[in-house]
């Protein structure tokens, strides 16, 4: 435990910085997330029929994922 204090203590301006900058993002992992999001419209709709159907399911998911700058 005192090995993890030190580590964030040495780290502290860093972590701190989303405070300063609130645009900044909590975490790094927006591919992580994308995929929950491509595992959850699978768990939804099972599949599409045609190729052209997953082609557009994808085209759509990667549009609603972008974010807006």
């Amino acid at each position: 435990m005192d090995k993890r204090i030190t580590k964030v203590y040495a780290k502290g301006k860093e972590l701190l910085l989303v405070l300063k900058y609130p645009e900044l993002s909590l975490h790094n992992n927006a591919s992580d997330l994308s995929a929950r999001v491509q595992a959850r419209t699978l768990d939804v709709s099972l599949h599409t029929m045609l190729e052209n159907g997953t082609k557009l399911k994808d085209t759509f998911m990667t549009t609603s994922q972008t974010p807006e700058n």
